[in-house]
């Protein structure tokens, strides 16, 4: 009769008897057992035994459950057509690698060493329930895999990498104290991870998230990673949550793609976390968030964005950032009633949609090089350091109405576009700079002061209600000196006029061929110093004019009037903005 590999009979019965009394004498044995290579037909049950297995290239048809059994498994490329359970108490050490389980893989209340499962192919689910294992390696699985994982530890590493979990799988209460790999992992739709625990130094590389999966009280560790894995990126997918999450310190989030409707809720980020270079969809909310110095350093937000009531601890860094645009509905950037209390960093960065700052404080905040290309409002919220707008570019007026602004508050070169451009929503504009202005003049900031009253004169003079005289003015007060602002300009006004009429006055004399250059000089200067004077009946003109002054008295007297009341109003500008540039409280 042809036999097996360890010498039994090939016919069921006959090899059942002999396996019972294997089994039996297995558990005394010290030297274990060996069935690489067979097939069992039916049930085997090891209970209360405390030695090595050898199970490798075997086929098992039926259930193989260990209970209460302190073994070491040994069971490569074997085929498992039946539930495989872990149960009661059991200690082990179990390499199955490279095996075929159609039906479940069950750890049930077990403690062990090491689980190796590289490269399996389950057909159904693996189950690990109130268990502690030392290590635990799934990685490299050539087919998608339910897990569900209830309250069970994993003390030095669990690795999953490479695997595609199935819908159904479930992680709750999944404590990793040591080291948890989940590089390249695929999460399908709705995946829930519930009060999970990941150790330090976590690699979560290169994972892609379905929809609505969800990440409920979870803690990841410090250094946890989730850059990319090779060229593959990290992508969480559209309405992923993280609620009541903590991310440990310079955990890295650099060049991730969050899908839109992305939720950060009631969680905490901790200092030296990396966002930098992250692409983030639309309707991105950051809600109630502890972030402790954080980067989010060159990205990009799409449309609507929020960070309502978070708190920025220490410094923030927002440099380079992206707040695009790309529909008009629901593209507005909310950061209400969150509150900074270290040094943010806003530089160049750009805002292509409305932004609110509304409420909340800044403990010092760096605008500088940022472009607003709509709307900015800051209205109640409090400045309480260095805030910098140097080199900005306002395409709407911002909004500052009830803030209060710190001392040492920089515009310099900033650029407010929408004054002499846009007419609709001028008044409103007025109102902003005006706001400006009486910030400016309670903080003695004088040159701001100007430079917002100019603002708020403009918007005023665009918003179409002010009366023509008053609009004519206010327009040759901006033409001529910028209302005060510069004092060149009414200077160079005043010096090219004159040298204008000069001119004339020397055209004029050329018909009679009788006045020369320097008597023109002459006349010019005599109507600034002496104005109006050729009205009076005692007037003598000059000496070479006299000869002519019959033929041209009349049109040199309105010349020189009109000479003379441009040159004083010139004067008058130049005084006022003097005045204005060097005037003490």
């Amino acid at each position: 009769m042809k036999e097996n590999l360890i010498g039994l009979p090939v016919k069921t019965s006959c090899f059942l008897r002999a396996l019972n009394h294997l089994i039996a004498a297995f558990r005394s044995n010290a030297n274990g057992l060996d069935l690489s290579g067979t097939y069992i037909p039916t049930e085997l049950k090891i209970q209360n035994a405390f030695t090595h297995l050898e199970l490798s290239h075997a086929h098992i048809k039926g259930k193989f459950i260990f209970q209460n059994a302190g073994i070491s498994v040994s069971a490569c490329e074997t085929v498992f057509s039946n539930d495989v359970e872990f149960k009661s108490g059991s200690s082990f050490n179990v390499d199955i690698s490279n095996s075929y389980f159609k039906k479940d893989l069950i750890i049930d209340a077990v403690h062990g060493d090491v689980l190796l499962a590289e490269k399996c192919f389950f057909e159904t689910k693996v189950s690990i329930v109130n268990s502690v294992l030392e290590k635990c390696v799934f990685k490299g699985s050539p087919s998608p895999i339910v897990f569900l994982i209830n309250a069970s530890s994993f003390t030095k590493e669990l690795d999953v990498s490479g695997v595609e979990f199935q819908k159904e799988s479930v992680f709750t209460e999944a404590n990793v104290p040591g080291i948890s790999i989940f590089n390249g992992v695929s999460i399908p739709d709705n995946m829930k991870f519930n009060q999970c625990n990941f150790g330090s130094n976590g690699c979560f590389r290169g994972i892609k998230t379905g929809e609505g999966v969800v990440f409920s009280g979870c803690k990841f560790g410090e250094k946890t990673s989730f850059a990319k894995f090779g060229r593959r990126l990290t992508e969480f997918g559209k309405r992923n949550t993280f609620k009541g999450t903590h991310l440990g310190n310079e955990s890295n989030f650099s060049g991730c793609k969050f899908g839109a409707g992305f939720l950060f809720e009631s969680g905490h980020i901790g200092k030296g976390c990396d966002f930098s270079n992250a692409q983030f969809g639309p309707s991105l909310k950051f809600e109630d968030v502890n972030i402790q110095h954080a980067s989010f350093s060159g990205s990009k937000f799409e449309n609507r964005a929020s960070f309502i009531q978070c708190k920025f601890y220490n410094s923030t860094d927002f440099s380079g950032v992206s707040f695009v645009k790309t529909s008009e509905e629901n593209s507005l950037l909310l950061f209400d009633d969150a509150s900074f209390s270290g040094v943010t960093n806003f530089s160049k960065s750009k805002f292509d949609g409305p932004v609110s700052f509304n409420g909340g404080e800044f403990k010092g905040i760096d605008f500088s090089g940022g472009m607003f290309l709509s709307s900015v409002d800051f209205t109640n919220r409090n400045f309480k350091g260095p805030t910098v707008f140097s080199d900005c570019v306002f395409e709407v007026a911002p909004q500052f109405h009830g803030a209060t602004l710190f001392q040492d508050t920089v515009f310099t070169d900033a650029k407010f576009n929408d004054v002499g451009r846009i007419k609709q929503g001028a008044a409103s504009a007025a109102a902003s700079y005006r706001t400006l202005r009486h910030a400016m003049e309670k903080d003695r900031s004088r040159r701001n002061q100007s430079i917002f009253y100019a603002l708020e004169m403009r918007s005023a003079r665009n918003s179409g209600e002010v009366r023509r005289t008053a609009f004519i003015l206010s327009f040759l007060y901006d033409w001529l000196s910028e209302y005060g602002l510069r004092t060149g300009r009414p200077l160079w006004w005043l010096l090219g006029i004159n040298a204008a009429w000069t001119l004339i006055y020397f055209v004029i004399g050329l018909f009679f061929k009788k006045l020369s250059f320097y008597a023109c000089i002459q006349f010019t200067m005599e109507q600034l110093t002496r104005p109006f004077y050729v009205w009076r009946g005692a007037y003598k003109p000059l000496e070479e004019l006299r000869y002519i002054w019959s033929d041209v008295s009349g049109a040199f007297q309105v010349l020189a009037s009109l000479q003379s009341l441009i040159s004083i109003g010139l004067i008058t500008l130049l005084v006022l903005a003097i005045r204005r540039q060097f005037k003490m409280d």
